[in-house]
């Protein structure tokens, strides 16, 4: 029984031995890492700090294995030296990975160089084995199918740029140059640089955008090498965009190659200009104070951040080295891990490490090598729970892979987690662009617009060098150069024109309304459209905007003052030769009185413009990223707008009043027709000028507008108005002969015809004015501009054909029909009322003497009753015969009968001392004049073809009813009615 005992509990225990050894039996994960701990090209600090992190971590994982019983792994890490060749790293795979006798590989990690990512990754791929690395260095994107095995803890060096491509087309970018540094000293290369940009350039060129040149440069080009790039890309290419990669071009030793300040010396810019980090940074506040990073563009890759800069590995057994211990008890006290000083972040913790060991801050290299241990970490704890993923003890190849694929894990770098493609997803590709000159402040996000900063929003194009300062100047665009070229044609017409009346200063046509007025006139005309031109533009300096008032406005007041007061001068003559009266004298030199006393209250108003509303200079920014782009106008205030205002229209009255005084004098009084139409053309080209100013048009094209066309205004209203004087000289007399006939012969009798007139140009009793009825002054000079008449002043005998006509209703139809097609139907009606009321006088006379006759017949009879008749009470001695006269008197002393003949009553009204009767006479002789000048010529032909179509039209109805009346006989006669005969 004690042996039988013995053997049991021999048994048992051998078996709880067995059962103890089967659970303590862990699966192996075989890593094998690689770096550069030899060789020419490696790099001491990254061996170093490979071997620091690797030391480190592998300490972890021991710890993990002996104190933790649920850790499901047992980790094996076979740190292998590339030494920095190419070839050596690809016989060390073979050796390891064909060598029977050791165990399979799990996973590989590293290497730290990014040189040899491909040719690790090949091998990778090709035995099915994962890759984890931090960053691929590839130059494509998307990748290759070497690629499919592999992780990437941080993005390839292009996808930092694949928003910034997005970007690109967004806003309209067609073409793009890329440019890299492409080593250091003494040759390094650098393809951080070159895979950057070319990889972009690629990956643009496969979105439609053209990849002009890919160039690339060395730390042996010189700046004036580097400038020539520059002014080659800008001649040979122009780009839509340039990406430039010069990762250390902030650094000091390369700063006289810092890209920007080339393109500042070169005074270029492209659309877009994107460089490769160093966006901001004391080590480019220099030029960015200064302004040259306006605008620029980076393409950066990050992490959306949830707690400023730091992360928190996961509350998780595996991958939580950093993450404190402190216990969560609660949802705010989670929210707020990793931001206390008793619950620091991940990244603070192993940054305190980092800085006992080095006695140095950690940096991003470093914090993405540890990322790629918590993610080998993470997915060999996730295999070695999953048995399917294991075998003969060993976590397999596939089964890391299935692990690697669905892991998230959080890391000191922050969060990873793979994507179909084993780029890590938590990534995000941003473009910055630097939109401030504040070194405090930082480039601001524009894309992609989720992520922006703010309201800021990508600024394409970016504005060239010379946009970004605003400079005055006079003659600043294509507008003011068109304005000058109108300036000028106007100009010279007007100085040929002053010219000509110079010249010719004592030919009667300008000596009537003396020269020097005339070269006032385009004097002042001249300084109205040159201005315009200088003065009043769409960008005002602080000397315009105080002049320009006084030199746009005064010499247009002096211009059109002085021919107001010429046309009421005209107005004086006019009035005097249709009375036919001499007129008084009105010399030049009141002319220049009375301009000048009107040019007093322009130059008041412009004064209280001055003084209570003077024109402010105001900024106008049309775009606030092109300061070039900026105009200050001179604007007025409330008061000074209303002044001015009052101003214009005060001149538009008086112009008024004035044309109204020398009225047109129909079409024979060319002289107040010429100022009539020279102030319509100037006050029609000044309200056209009005309205463009008020719509919605640019500033440039305002200033475009308003001076071309103000400009040829003034210019219109100085020809109109002395065409007519100055033609002549210019024109050869034979040709204004030829001129002359064919306007009456074929050019007037179509006027007539539409009833506008005759024309004013070409004919030469028009242009060939005359001097007649002109005034001395008492200085004995001649000193007058007295009315021009196209015709000679008619005579009494023909007003009295006027009167004979308006008399005799039957003529005085024709003369209607004149009248309404001349529009001066009113003529007429007044010139027939003044007939009546002369007429009715008359009558009202002779009326009332009838009624005088009737009222004084029975004084008559009650003397002859008692005075004159036989054997009357009071009976005088009177003879037979007398008493018989006075009787047959009586008999004949009819009711109403008037007293006074119409001669009579004529010759007392005439005697009337207050001469009633001519209240009209005045309006009625001008009115008179006026209409026989104007209509007496088309009534005549209109009264002769009148009669003769009714002298036509009656022959024709008599030998109709002719026609008629032997029609009708000859059917009487065929009858042989009695009817008939007698008709016939």
């Amino acid at each position: 029984y004690s042996y039988y005992n013995l053997i049991m509990i021999i048994i048992t225990s051998l078996l709880l031995i067995s059962l103890v050894v089967v659970i303590s039996v862990k699966p192996e994960v075989r890593i094998v890492y690689l770096y550069q701990g030899s060789g020419r090209a490696v790099v001491s600090s990254l061996s170093l700090e490979t071997k620091l992190f690797i030391n480190k971590w592998q300490d972890h994982l021991d710890e993990r294995l002996r104190n933790d019983p649920t850790w499901p792994f047992n980790a094996t890490v076979e740190l292998l030296d590339t030494q920095s060749s190419v070839q050596y790293t690809n016989n060390l795979l073979y050796q390891r990975v064909y060598n029977s006798s050791l165990p399979p590989v799990t996973v590989v990690g590293g290497p730290e160089s990014k040189y040899y990512s491909l040719l690790v990754a090949e091998w990778c791929h090709h035995h099915k084995i994962p890759y984890v690395s931090y960053n691929s260095g590839k130059l494509t994107y998307p990748r290759e199918e070497v690629f499919n095995t592999s992780f990437f803890v941080s993005p390839a060096n292009i996808f930092q740029y694949l928003e910034v491509i997005n970007a690109y087309r967004k806003v309209g970018v067609k073409s793009v140059v890329s440019v890299s540094m492409a080593s250091l000293p003494p040759g390094v290369p650098m393809p951080y640089n070159t895979e950057t940009c070319s990889g972009a350039g690629s990956y643009a060129a496969t979105m439609g955008i053209d990849f002009l040149a890919d160039i690339t440069v060395t730390w042996k080009t010189t700046k004036d090498e580097l400038l020539e790039v520059i002014r080659n890309i800008r001649d040979e290419h122009n780009p839509d965009a340039i990406m430039w990669c010069d990762v250390y071009s902030a650094v000091s030793y390369f700063k006289e190659k810092q890209p920007v300040a080339l393109f500042k010396e070169v005074n270029y810019l492209p659309k877009a200009l994107t460089v490769l980090d160093n966006l901001d940074g004391p080590d480019v506040d220099d030029y960015k104070a200064e302004g040259l990073f306006l605008y620029v563009t980076q393409g950066i890759f990050s992490i959306p951040k949830v707690k400023g800069s730091d992360y928190t590995e996961g509350n998780t057994p595996y991958s939580s080295l950093w993450r404190t211990k402190k216990s969560i008890n609660n949802v705010n006290e989670d929210l707020n891990f990793g931001s206390t000083s008793d619950a620091p972040s991940s990244t603070t913790l192993i940054n305190e490490w980092y800085q006992s060991v080095r006695n140095t801050n950690i940096g991003r290299w470093q914090l993405s090598l540890w990322a790629t241990f918590d993610v080998i970490e993470a997915g060999a704890y996730l295999a070695a729970v999953t048995s399917k993923d294991i075998s003969n003890g060993e976590v397999t190849a596939t089964g890391m892979y299935r692990a690697l694929q669905k892991m998230h894990v959080n890391t000191p770098l922050g969060p990873v987690r793979f994507d179909e493609n084993g780029d890590n997803k938590a990534y995000v590709s941003l473009v910055l662009q630097s939109q401030s000159t504040d070194t405090s402040t930082t480039a601001d996000i524009v894309y992609p617009l989720r992520f922006a900063t703010s309201d800021a929003k990508i600024i394409y194009p970016m504005p060239t060098w010379d946009e970004r300062i605003y400079t005055w100047k006079l003659i600043d665009e294509n507008n003011v150069r068109v304005s000058m070229i109108v300036a000028y044609i106007c100009s010279a017409i007007i100085v040929l024109i002053a010219i000509t009346v110079i010249i010719f200063r004592r030919s009667p046509e300008i000596r009537m309304l003396h020269y020097l007025h005339l070269v006032f006139i385009c004097l002042s005309g001249l300084a109205v459209i040159w201005s315009l031109v200088f003065l009043w533009q769409k960008d005002n300096n602080e000397t315009q905007c105080n002049s320009f008032i006084w030199a746009v406005f005064l010499p247009a007041s002096l211009m059109i003052q002085l021919v107001n007061v010429k046309a009421y001068r005209l107005s004086v003559f006019l009035v005097a030769s249709a009375s036919g009266r001499r007129p008084k004298s009105f010399t030049h030199m009141r002319v220049v009185r009375i301009t000048l006393l009107l040019l007093c209250f322009t130059v008041a108003i412009l004064g209280a413009v001055t003084i209570l509303g003077e024109p402010v200079r105001t900024k106008h920014v049309y775009d606030e990223y092109r300061q070039k782009f900026d105009e200050y106008r001179c604007e007025f205030q409330t008061v000074g707008n209303a002044l001015m205002y009052l101003l214009v229209l005060f001149h538009i009255m008086v112009s008024i009043l004035c044309v109204i005084a020398v009225r047109n004098g129909m079409e024979d009084f060319r002289d107040g027709l010429i100022i009539k139409e020279s102030f319509l053309l100037l006050y029609i080209s000044l309200a056209v000028a009005y309205i463009i100013q008020m719509l919605d048009i640019s500033s440039s094209a305002a200033y475009l507008y308003r001076t071309c066309i103000l400009s040829v205004g003034v210019t219109t209203f100085i020809f109109r108005m002395l065409m007519s004087r100055v033609v002549k000289f210019w024109i050869p007399k034979s040709l204004r002969v030829s001129l002359g006939r064919i306007h009456l012969v074929y050019v007037q009798p179509v006027y007539q015809t539409i009833n506008l007139g005759s024309s004013t140009f070409g004919s030469a009793a028009v242009h060939d004015m005359s001097s007649k009825g002109s005034t001395v002054s008492p200085s004995g000079k001649e000193d007058n501009d007295s009315p021009t008449y196209a015709k000679e002043m008619p005579k009494d005998d023909n007003l009295k054909s006027m009167v004979d006509v308006l008399n005799n209703p039957r003529r005085k139809k024709y003369l209607d029909e004149v009248a309404k097609k001349s529009l001066t139907t009113e003529n007429i009606v007044f010139l027939s009322k003044m007939i009546e009321f002369e007429n009715d006088w008359k009558e009202e006379l002779i009326k009332t003497t009838g009624m005088a006759s009737n009222h004084m017949k029975p004084r008559a009879q009650e003397i002859y009753e008692v005075h004159i008749k036989a054997c009357s009470n009071e009976e005088v001695n009177v003879s037979s015969s007398c008493r018989k006269a006075i009787e047959k008197m009586f008999t004949e002393w009819s009711e109403n009968a008037p007293v006074l003949s119409v001669e009579d009553a004529e010759m007392i009204i005439s005697n009337d001392k207050s001469k009633k009767i001519k209240i009209f006479e005045k309006a009625n002789k001008e009115i008179m004049i006026m209409t026989y000048q104007n209509l007496w010529s088309k009534f005549t032909v209109a009264e002769a073809t009148g009669m003769a179509l009714e002298g036509e039209k009656t022959e024709q109805e008599e030998k109709r009813r002719s026609e008629d009346g032997v029609a009708q006989g000859f059917t009487a006669i065929d009858d042989n009615t009695p009817a008939a005969e007698d008709q016939v």
